[in-house]
């Protein structure tokens, strides 16, 4: 047990002095701030893709996406079809918890006028990298690596509405994971990721692999900035 949670604290902590770094470099500006800003996300991302190989392969930790990763290559239509199911039960996900959300959004901020229907700029661009620069990496990471190995550590686990989960290893992926964005932004707030931290890590230990979690953490995301932009952001 104090073996693996060595291990997971260790590779942490490595990502964690990194991420530090790079954004500091990121807040440089130019072909600098973009080398430290892509630097994060490959660093998690690369991160993950090794340990797993260290400890079992793509498809024990849930990163395989469907086998593109993995030991074995799929059809274009077999990903696809992958693809679709993860985001149908992200989707489904998101229609229960967003509506409830866009509430405590709107208590919490106190907005000062009715929510305006705007679309984000640069919105396609801002789509593709919140699912493959900052879900993909975050998720193979936090939910794969982490979350896998945090279950090796703690047993026994337990059983909920057919998925396999230890609490401790909920909680401290997801307190991991709202600490580092701290790293890349020094900003208190940034410590509700705890939150949706646990509803990635619980859609994860539901669904197996990582697929519906990276999903619904990118439409959280795309969603969290049409709020912002229809309430906060001036006309």
């Amino acid at each position: 047990m104090h073996r693996v949670l060595l291990e997971v604290l260790s590779v942490y902590a490595l990502l964690f002095g990194g991420t530090l770094i790079f954004s500091k470099i990121g807040e440089l500006g130019g072909w600098l701030g973009e080398l430290g800003n892509t630097a994060i996300p490959l660093s998690l991302w690369l991160s993950a893709q090794e340990m797993a190989t260290r400890r079992g392969g793509a498809r024990r930790f849930g990163i395989d996406l469907g086998g593109l990763w993995g030991e074995s290559q799929p059809q274009l239509f077999a990903l696809l079809g992958e693809g679709l199911k993860e985001l149908g039960v992200a989707v489904a996900l998101a229609v229960l918890i967003f509506p409830p959300f866009a509430l405590g959004f709107a208590l919490w901020h106190n907005p000062p006028h009715p929510f305006e229907w705007r679309i984000p700029q640069a919105f396609t661009a801002f789509v593709i990298a919140q699912f493959l620069v900052v879900a993909l990496p975050e998720e193979a990471f936090f939910r794969g690596y982490v979350q896998t190995r945090l279950h090796d550590c703690f047993v026994p686990r337990f059983r909920w509405l057919g998925a396999e989960f230890h609490p401790l290893a909920l909680v401290i992926q997801a307190l991991l994971f709202a600490l580092i964005h701290l790293a890349s932004e020094a900003r208190i707030e940034k410590l509700a990721t705890f939150f949706p931290g646990l509803v990635f890590g619980g859609l994860r230990a539901w669904w197996g692999g990582i697929g519906a979690s990276l999903c619904f953490h990118a439409l959280s995301n795309v969603f969290a900035e049409f709020l912002v932009e229809g309430w906060l952001r001036p006309s």
